[in-house]
């Protein structure tokens, strides 16, 4: 019996030959549109999201998850999985979640931003405990991100996921470390020698980093 798949924007069905990444798709619509929210599929190499153009995003206000799908499959199946992350832990109110935002109403990860763009002053406490909550927010996400690739059978590697997942946990300790972020298009998922020396699982603690990977992020990020 033939699937009928319901209309999302920015979908073409047609084009989707892996029937779990059309399995995984209409969960994620279906888990949108319950909660009230909607899956914003773009057939754009970027989407915009307060000012900057990114490969998706999940807004916690508007309920609204959008991804840039003009990229290669596994590019934006992966972004998809990561954004859905997001939106579970905001539906379940996880407590990395919860406290992301500071004590005083604030978003950790904008702290950290602003004391990146030299935006400010903030004390070295205070910017040290927006990282770890900005850090331990996204690593929840990536886990739960690699727990659902194994649940839907996405076709997308999971050792791989994990080590570049890594990549990006431990550019949180280091951006405090060096006061900056990556460059465009110098992410450090992007470079094989990064990736190679990352954990192929994400069990571990990413609150420390060795000066090994400090060095890699300096030559390549």
């Amino acid at each position: 019996m033939r699937t009928t798949y319901p209309k999302i924007k920015g979908v073409n069905w047609s084009k989707i030959h892996d029937t779990n990444t059309r399995k995984f798709l209409l969960h994620v619509h279906t888990e949108l549109k319950q909660a009230g929210g909607s899956l914003d599929m773009h057939q754009a190499k970027s989407v915009k999201c307060e000012g900057f153009r990114v490969g998706g995003y999940f807004d916690s206000e508007d309920s609204v998850l959008a991804v840039a799908m003009k990229r290669p499959f596994g590019a934006w199946v992966r972004i998809l999985v990561h954004e859905y992350s997001h939106f579970e832990q905001c539906r379940y109110d996880v407590p990395a979640w919860r406290n992301s935002t500071m004590p005083n109403g604030e978003d950790s990860g904008q702290i950290l931003w602003d004391w990146i763009e030299k935006k400010g002053k903030v004390t070295d406490r205070r910017l040290v405990d927006a990282m770890y909550r900005t850090l331990d927010v996204e690593l929840d996400c990536e886990r739960r991100a690699v727990e659902n690739l194994k649940r839907f059978g996405l076709p997308i590697n999971v050792e791989a996921y994990a080590r570049q997942a890594a990549a990006y946990m431990y550019f949180h300790p280091y951006s405090v470390i060096r006061r900056r972020w990556y460059r465009p298009r110098h992410a450090p998922y992007m470079y094989p020698e990064i990736i190679k020396a990352m954990p192929v699982t994400l069990a571990g603690d990413f609150r420390k980093i060795s000066a090994e990977t400090i060095l890699l992020f300096d030559k390549y990020c």
